[in-house]
């Protein structure tokens, strides 16, 4: 295999993280164009994905009620 002067990644696992984290600023892009919040931005894409933004605000939700006791 030639070496065609691109960088490699190390490894799936980086791949993967590196999707990860691309995530959040997807997010909050969509938000802005669409000008509300998670919801109305992902059924701005299609109105399957609504359900995309319904897990956010889940997730933020299930986050809070758990860590919030154990933190005070």
């Amino acid at each position: 295999m030639e070496h065609d002067g691109r960088d490699k990644w190390p490894s799936r696992t980086a791949v993967v993280l590196a999707a990860m984290s691309a995530f959040p600023i997807l997010k909050i892009s969509i938000g802005q164009a669409s000008r509300g919040g998670a919801v109305v931005a992902f059924n701005g894409i299609n109105r399957y994905t609504k359900g995309v933004g319904l897990a956010v605000i889940m997730n933020g939700y299930v986050v809070a009620t758990y860590f919030v006791p154990i933190l005070s």
